[in-house]
């Protein structure tokens, strides 16, 4: 799970480190990040220990206040306290697991698992492993897959025809 450096210190502060925070999941249809609004200076890293560095190609899923963003490190980055890096058991740490999980958490009812909070709803790495996600044969995950990127690239189409009217 990300951490955050004091806001107040600036030497933690714009630096060379991607840190992902929820803002930067909420990029318009953004798979990958690849930048980052803040950045990190070596002693920001420092300061939350490398052992928050995220490698690239992990999954990352919002679970603090908004429970539904996902994306994929497209470069290695740290993340703020309200993202997780979802690890997988071997058996299931595949592209293809990866890509299911990537398209299906942002649909999954997470309420009744969360606590109430001030802002909302939020998870914690004790509740996390209670979330029931829809995990059907390959088969099945695989068209689900297609399906979901199919609507995703005709939405673009009609996005991108009606920005130009």
């Amino acid at each position: 799970m990300g951490g955050a450096p004091l806001k107040s210190e600036n030497s933690f502060y714009n630096g060379r480190h991607l840190w992902a925070t929820i803002s930067d999941m909420n990029q318009k249809y953004q798979k990958y990040i690849t930048d980052t609004k803040l950045k990190l200076s070596d002693a920001g890293v420092e300061k939350l220990g490398e052992k928050r560095i995220v490698e690239k190609g992990s999954l990352l899923m919002s679970f603090k206040l908004t429970l539904d963003k996902t994306a994929f490190a497209g470069e290695e980055l740290i993340t703020n306290e309200a993202i997780v890096k979802l690890v997988l058991r071997d058996e299931y740490n595949t592209n293809e697991i990866k890509e299911y999980l990537y398209h299906i958490l942002p649909l999954v009812n997470y309420i009744p698992f969360a606590q109430r909070a001030a802002k909302g709803y939020t998870l914690n790495k004790d509740l996390l492993p209670t979330v029931e996600i829809p995990f059907p044969d390959p088969k099945k995950r695989d068209e689900i897959v297609k399906k979901k990127i199919q609507l995703e690239n005709e939405r673009n189409e009609l996005e991108n025809e009606l920005s130009k009217i």
